[in-house]
């Protein structure tokens, strides 16, 4: 859009050793909301595309959602929010990823709500229908961060802890 942030996809084909852009649609325009950390993945057996991203309401309190295409990425489902309410303005850095079975699985990262309880996340969610619907929040792991600072030559005044998934499709 004009102002504000938006995603969208582009494809393309190699032509040679030369990347060749085919075109590029939208997915989504975050008008007044900040769209970012977008991820995405495709189901190898469908084809269905599914982007999650952080999308900062009014710029500033984070919620995760998730919009998938059927078909090929032409159009766009509405978006929906992945974790329960309770967690706005403490979620970010989501991945989805498809599992052995074809479900979609989704992590993403809750920060700690108070120094009184420093404890942080890392969430799962899974849905067997493409995404219509998901399964119970599970929590992968609870962990106290260490927010001031990352590992060892990390140059940032604090230390994001998101985390990546994969799965083992054997």
């Amino acid at each position: 859009p004009a102002t504000g942030s938006g995603l969208a996809i582009m494809n393309g084909h190699f032509s040679g050793s030369t990347f060749v852009v085919d075109g590029n649609r939208k997915i989504i325009a975050g008008g007044a909301d900040f769209l970012d950390k977008e991820w995405g993945c495709v189901d190898p057996v469908s084809h269905a595309i599914y982007v999650t991203y952080s999308r900062f309401v009014g710029g500033g309190t984070p919620q995760i959602e998730l919009v998938r295409s059927t078909d090929g990425g032409t159009t766009w489902s509405a978006p929906v929010a992945v974790h329960d309410a309770a967690q706005n303005g403490l979620v970010q850095g989501s991945r989805p990823v498809i599992g052995p079975n074809g479900e979609l699985i989704v992590y993403w990262y809750e920060s700690f709500t108070s120094f009184a309880s420093p404890f942080s996340k890392h969430h799962v969610r899974i849905s067997t229908d493409g995404g219509l619907s998901f399964g119970p929040d599970v929590v992968g792991s609870t962990f106290i961060e260490n927010f001031t600072t990352g590992g060892a030559g990390y140059r940032r005044g604090f230390a994001p802890t998101f985390a990546s998934i994969a799965v083992d499709k054997s």
